[in-house]
């Protein structure tokens, strides 16, 4: 289970919530919410866990493109692929920054016509797949141009320009 952190308003209390996964692999979250019995007009914490149990295929998508996650899920099932899990960019971060990633074979990296392409927490979680051995696929209109190019308009610098260079094996040429 991983998570943006404790959930914490004024003095502690330790719980401890359990998520056993079933036989199915996939991505799945649980929202939680944790108020006071004793104190009602308390406030009330709310937290999202998430779980990824079997998974070694992982469609990642920005969060602009998630819209497209169908067309890629046909894909790979009429292709055989199993061991499908979906998430978004930023659930993706937080199970880079739990370093909780380590079992993905495949990555599909659903960049979409969105931007910016990579953040610096993906870029590193794409890296560390990459140096690990996982295959990488990146699919997006202007990925490069927003990397490498060093437009005014686009989002990348040096560490970008090196990642697309370096990593994605490509050079940025023209728009």
């Amino acid at each position: 289970i991983v998570g943006p952190g404790p959930i914490s308003f004024g003095p502690s209390n330790n719980f401890f919530l359990a998520i056993t996964p079933g036989k199915n692999c996939g991505v799945g979250s649980v929202d939680v919410e944790v108020h006071s019995e004793r104190l009602p007009k308390s406030p009330v914490a709310r937290s999202t866990f998430y779980l990824m149990s079997g998974v070694d295929n992982l469609l990642m998508s920005h969060p602009d493109g998630v819209k497209y996650d169908s067309v890629y899920m046909r894909a790979m099932v009429n292709a055989g692929v199993q061991n499908i899990g979906v998430m978004d960019r930023s659930v993706f971060e937080v199970f880079q920054t739990a370093q909780e990633l380590s079992g993905i074979k495949n990555l599909y990296y659903n960049v979409s016509w969105a931007f910016p392409g990579v953040s610096d927490i993906s870029m590193a979680a794409l890296s560390s797949l990459m140096d690990a051995g996982t295959n990488v696929f990146i699919a997006g209109q202007d990925f490069g141009w927003d990397l490498a190019s060093l437009d005014s308009n686009a989002n990348g610098n040096a560490r970008t320009k090196s990642f697309f260079q370096n990593y994605c094996m490509a050079d940025f040429v023209a728009d």
